[in-house]
């Protein structure tokens, strides 16, 4: 097989194949087996050193639920249960397994196949540079699916959430410090106080730290370090104060045992201390859903420690209800560019930095949003497609054409799905 890549190696190992291109039951690598289903999907619970092809192939005959489907189409089959082996109706990411040096990321390319389409494979390939844009509007739009992945987008732009949907955008080439003063400056605005009233970080043309930096809120200044790190004995009211020179200090020097990532915590001396500082407690969230996680994001240069962001629980991020599940079981339906997408009585709700991926009842707001039929762009094929929405003005779901790409989220599948979302005078 050839891939449309120079140099690309495929990021699993190669697998095994009958006659006519189909998997065999039985896959091995580096002296270890395992059982496989018609997609190449490992079988839980049967990796082992001892298994034999007939112990496979007895297996997929035995095990019936192997030939169930979903109403999905899953290029790579299914993920299995791991209790039951049986498929889940969740399509099977073939990244999930794959491990890649750190200055890599698992991709899906195309390949060439010798009589007919197959899906892309999966590889580790250089990783784009930069950091996808973090501080995204609650409501977008576009919640329209326009890449799966870095690979899908152009030159050096990169596939991010903008919340509902994703798209191919140019990522944040930021320092640490020019990450701290974005978000900052961000939090300001999101809490109505003035910038001029809160401490935001200064940072140098080069992205570096200032080694001055100024509280106008409690009118302090301070020197730091080349990390930001607070300097001791050098905080004062006094305005002339200069970083440029040594701070005369009298405080102890401390060995500490740990390297504290967001720096140390300062004693009422003005003496830094071996406790770490926990940029969670400088900040109060303001919506009841949300709590203050510390995130990974990506820097031109080191050192680049995690920024505090107030973001949805990770357990339930939906702002109107709870995550759609799957039919009385517990597990949470998975929507996004490789997954199935939600019932119009939902939307998907995607993390900016990639931490949840869910179906969330739709809130009473989007029954006031205009009727928007949605453009395409000339490259893509209009589809014409039967929809209802609300219409605030006559109370009531309403016909309309959609022509199958963008538009808003009052936009549903069937007048039943509409009335649910959006109960007018029929319903009070």
């Amino acid at each position: 097989m050839e891939g449309t890549r120079e140099g690309m190696n495929l990021a699993l190992p190669s697998p095994r194949c009958d006659s006519e291109g189909n998997y065999l039951a039985t896959q091995c690598h580096n002296s270890e087996c395992w059982c496989v289903d018609n997609f190449g999907t490992e079988i839980p619970k049967t990796r082992g050193k001892h298994n034999s092809s007939k112990d496979c192939s007895e297996l997929r005959e035995t095990m019936d639920c192997l030939d169930l489907t979903c109403r999905m189409g899953c290029e790579y089959g299914f993920v299995l249960s791991e209790e039951t082996g049986c498929p889940l109706c969740q399509c099977r990411d073939p990244c999930s397994s794959v491990l890649c040096q750190e200055d890599e990321q698992c991709q899906l390319v195309e390949v060439s196949c010798k009589d007919h389409y197959c899906p892309p494979v999966p590889a580790c390939l250089p990783k784009k540079v930069g950091q996808c844009p973090y501080l995204v509007p609650a409501t977008s739009t576009s919640c329209d699916f326009e890449c799966n992945s870095d690979m899908a987008c152009n030159g050096t732009m990169r596939c991010c959430s903008n919340g509902c949907g994703t798209q191919c955008v140019e990522p944040l080439l930021m320092t640490a410090c020019q990450h701290q003063n974005a978000l900052a400056q961000h939090q300001a605005h999101e809490s109505g106080i003035p910038a001029g009233k809160v401490f935001i970080p200064s940072c140098k043309d080069d992205g570096g730290y200032e080694s001055k930096q100024c509280n106008p809120g409690t009118k302090e200044c301070w020197c730091v370090d080349f990390r930001g790190f607070e300097i001791s004995k050098s905080r004062t009211t006094d305005e002339s104060l200069s970083c440029e020179s040594p701070v005369k200090s009298d405080c102890p020097l401390f060995h500490c045992t740990n390297d504290c990532e967001h720096g140390f915590e300062i004693d009422h001396n003005g003496c830094r201390t071996c406790t770490c500082i926990d940029p969670c407690s400088k900040i109060s969230c303001r919506g009841e859903g949300e709590i203050c996680r510390l995130v990974s994001v990506e820097c031109v240069s080191s050192p680049c420690p995690a920024i505090p962001m107030c973001l949805p629980k990770k357990e339930n991020p939906c702002q109107n209800g709870e995550p759609m599940k799957l039919g009385n079981s517990e597990e949470i339906v998975m929507c996004g560019p490789d997954y199935e997408s939600c019932p119009s009585s939902h939307k998907c709700q995607l993390s900016p930095v990639g931490e949840y991926a869910v179906c969330c009842p739709k809130p009473r707001d989007v029954c006031f949003e205009p009727l928007d039929k949605g453009k395409c762009a000339e490259s893509d094929f209009t589809r014409n497609l039967t929809r209802y929405f609300f219409n605030s003005r006559t109370n009531k779901c309403e016909l309309f054409t959609y022509s199958g790409c963008n538009g808003n989220h009052n936009n549903f599948h069937s007048e039943e799905m509409c009335n649910l979302v959006c109960p007018g005078s029929t319903r009070r």
